[in-house]
């Protein structure tokens, strides 16, 4: 990441996980503005991220959208070792799954349905352990409200 963009970003996801949705929001949406269209990863985090801030579901839905395809027009090597464990192949399936809970939240089940399947195909090339296992437990919650 670059020095000033991953100090933003790491201080607003840190607002957001105190809880401070608003700020967090505020934050990330003046962080979005800065970023090139064409860095893959840092608009995949932001939109990821925002969504997560989002308190209007259409809105988390935009940017789960946002996220995902960020993250299918990068290659491997805009998202591997840029965080510990983060990679590319490990990350398609949480964001699979975020969007299917997003479209599951605004009533588009057969999206949801679809973009759960992706994340179980994704997950296949993920190896057991703790993040892997984290998106296996969510996707399976998810699948059962699913029917």
């Amino acid at each position: 990441m670059k020095p000033g963009l991953a100090a933003d970003i790491l201080a607003a996801v840190s607002t957001l996980h105190r809880g401070d949705r608003e700020q967090a929001h505020e934050e990330l949406e003046a962080i979005w503005a800065r970023v090139d269209p064409d860095d893959h990863f840092h608009r995949c985090v932001v939109a990821h991220y925002l969504a997560e801030a989002q308190s209007d579901p259409a809105e988390e839905l935009r940017f789960d959208i946002l996220a995902l395809a960020a993250a299918r027009r990068a290659e491997p090597a805009e998202f591997d070792g840029r965080f510990p464990g983060l990679t590319l192949v490990g990350f398609l399936p949480t964001l699979h799954v975020k969007l299917a809970t997003a479209y599951e939240r605004v009533g588009e089940l057969t999206l949801a349905r679809l973009h759960a399947t992706e994340a179980k195909d994704a997950l296949a090339k993920v190896p057991v352990g703790p993040a892997g296992d984290v998106t296996r437990a969510v996707l399976a919650r998810l699948n059962r409200r699913l029917g």
